[in-house]
């Protein structure tokens, strides 16, 4: 979203894409990332039809919930990875090494 001037300019999808060697992978998990400035805003929600009580998360928030979602219907992960959005997130980090998630 940063080339079309800015991610304020639309919801970005954080996904949890299960992958197993020489099977293949599926999307198990998302959450959609609305940004602040549009929960922000009254008008904005009411025209993009917001849920009122909705409260800004970050990426490595939401991958946080979608994990624990995981975890709560009793997926087993070797790993998890994700880009720099998610490396720099110390609240992820601290997250899976407290579940002892490599």
């Amino acid at each position: 979203m940063g080339c079309a001037d800015g991610v304020a300019n639309g919801i970005n999808t954080v996904h949890l894409s299960y992958v197993r060697e020489k099977t293949g992978h599926a999307l198990i998990g998302a959450r959609q990332r609305v940004p602040r400035e549009h929960i922000d805003d009254p008008v904005k929600s009411l025209v993009m039809g917001l849920p009122p009580d909705l409260v800004f998360r970050t990426r490595g928030q939401l991958a946080s919930d979608i994990l624990a979602d995981a975890f709560a219907d009793g997926t087993v992960l070797d790993f998890v990875c994700g880009d720099e959005v998610y490396g720099s997130c110390t609240e992820l980090r601290v997250f899976l090494e407290d579940r002892g998630q490599g």
